[in-house]
């Protein structure tokens, strides 16, 4: 299918995706190296980061200003 990625990049953020969800420690490390290597096209795929990253936090105890 012409819409579906699987390179590393994604394999990435679909993992940091389940570990925020679970609430691991490591939820964080994921996402934030996801958004240093996604490509400026990938709007929606940027968009989930923000907000796994939001999940990760918040499964932390961490407050969002």
């Amino acid at each position: 299918m012409i819409s579906i990625f699987l390179n590393t990049g994604h394999r990435t953020r679909w993992c940091g995706n389940v570990l925020a969800k679970l609430g691991d420690e490591s939820a964080m490390d994921e996402p934030y190296n996801s958004l240093n290597s996604a490509a400026p096209s990938f709007v929606r795929a940027s968009a989930g980061l923000y907000c796994d990253l939001t999940q990760a936090h918040l499964a932390r105890g961490g407050e969002l200003d």
